[in-house]
C-alpha cells in the first residue's frame, strides 16, 4: 500500500518536501503496518500468478519501492534475478528497502528522472505512479526503460470509500481503471491482464495491471 501525496482534486502537483518527510517518519513501522493489512500477501499472490517465470538473467526495477515490500514479494515468488534497482525519493524508505534487499542497487530519485534507456526486463511499481504529476508521462518514462519483451506490473489505488480515508492522511490520487487504460495506451503500453485482489483491504483499495510495450510502437 504505497501511498504518497497527490489526489483526485490535486492531480498535477509533485510531492513536496514536507510530504516526503512524512514518509521518512513513517518508514520504520511501514512494513509492519501494511503486513497487518494483508498487502505483502496480496503482492505475493499477484506475482506468483503474473510475474515472468525465470528472472535469473533479468534486470528488475522497483519504481517507488518504499520499504521494499513489492520487491521482497517478487524475490519470494521467483527467487533470484541478475540485478535489482530500487528507486524512491524518500531517503529512509529507500534505506530500509536496501537493508532488506542487500543485493539491490538503491537509487534516490523519482520516476520522471529516469534516463530513457532500455535497461530493465521487469518493472514493478506499487502505489507510486498515483503520486506522479502526469500519469501518462510517467508511464511513458517507464516504458522507455523497458527492454523489448519486458513486462511492467503496477498496483494502483482504485475508487472505493476506503481510499477516501487513506487520502485524508496521504493525499494520493485515486485512479479509475478506464483512466489507467487510456494513459497506458497513450504511453505506448498494452495492458495484458488486470488483476483484482480477491480479499481484505487490498481488494477494496487496489487494482493490479500487467503491461507490455505495444507492438510496433516507437516511443519518443
Amino acid at each position: 500500500m504505497r501511498k504518497r501525496a497527490g489526489s483526485a482534486v490535486r492531480q498535477d502537483q509533485p510531492m513536496t518536501q514536507k510530504e516526503l518527510t512524512a514518509y521518512d517518519i513513517a518508514a520504520p513501522d511501514w512494513s509492519r503496518r501494511i503486513e497487518a493489512l494483508g498487502y505483502p500477501t496480496a503482492y505475493l499472490d499477484l506475482l506468483e500468478r503474473h510475474a515472468p517465470p525465470d528472472l535469473s538473467a533479468k534486470d528488475v526495477l522497483d519504481a517507488g519501492c518504499g520499504t521494499g515490500d513489492f520487491a521482497v514479494a517478487l524475490q519470494a515468488a521467483r527467487g533470484t534475478f541478475r540485478s535489482l534497482t530500487l528507486l524512491d525519493p524518500a531517503v529512509e524508505m529507500l534505506a530500509i528497502a536496501h537493508a532488506r534487499l542487500p543485493q539491490s542497487q538503491p537509487r534516490y530519485g523519482v520516476i520522471d528522472d529516469l534516463a530513457p534507456v532500455p535497461s530493465f526486463d521487469l518493472i514493478l511499481s506499487a502505489h507510486a505512479l498515483e503520486h506522479c504529476a502526469d500519469l501518462t508521462q510517467s508511464l511513458a518514462t517507464l516504458a522507455k526503460t523497458l527492454r523489448d519483451g519486458g513486462h511492467m506490473i503496477l498496483v494502483l489505488s482504485k475508487p472505493h470509500w476506503c481510499n477516501l480515508l487513506i487520502w485524508l492522511r496521504w493525499r494520493h490520487r485515486i485512479l479509475p481503471a478506464r483512466k489507467v487504460r487510456i494513459a497506458a495506451h497513450l504511453a505506448g503500453l498494452h495492458i495484458g491482464t488486470e488483476h483484482p485482489f480477491p480479499s481484505g483491504p487490498p481488494s477494496r483499495t487496489s487494482r493490479a495491471y500487467v503491461l507490455r510495450r505495444s507492438r510496433g510502437r516507437t516511443l519518443s
